[in-house]
């Protein structure tokens, strides 16, 4: 399909509201589309630790990896 000009406008808002909605506590974190997994070698520990009750050490640096990316958002407006 190919761009026009009246596409632009829509374009910008729809960046916009995406930055919005992905720089929310959860907005990488709970969206299947754009969550950050952890590393395969992490999954491999984190399927490891679950089965002894203790993914949560896993499941944190995977919640952390997605906040870092959470707060960047916000930065990433002044770039673009």
């Amino acid at each position: 399909m190919k761009t026009t000009v009246d596409d632009e406008p829509r374009k910008d808002r729809d960046m916009r509201e995406w930055m919005v909605m992905a720089g929310l506590a959860d907005g990488f974190n709970a969206d299947p589309d754009i969550h950050i997994p952890l590393p395969d070698s992490l999954q491999t520990a984190q399927t490891w630790l679950r089965k002894v009750g203790l993914s949560s050490l896993a499941d944190e640096v995977e919640l952390k990896l997605n906040r870092a990316a959470e707060a960047a958002v916000p930065k990433t407006k002044e770039l673009i």
